[in-house]
């Protein structure tokens, strides 16, 4: 979720922000999504994430 500017909508939710605090910590997240994904994908995706933050947060608090 950080590496699409999200990661407000998990560190809103105490219990699923643990359970993703614990999936980040395992080896195989780095090795599986940061290592494998070249930096300027990641930075667009985190780019495109805080274009559409304002929207997704407000469907989000709509629930």
């Amino acid at each position: 979720m950080r590496h699409i500017a999200m990661d407000g909508l998990v560190d809103q939710r105490s219990r699923v922000a643990d359970w993703f605090g614990r999936v980040e910590a395992r080896p195989t997240y780095a090795k599986s999504v940061t290592d494998w994904l070249p930096q300027p994908i990641l930075d667009l995706f985190h780019s495109n994430g805080e274009t559409v933050r304002a929207e997704v947060d407000k469907a989000a608090a709509s629930r």
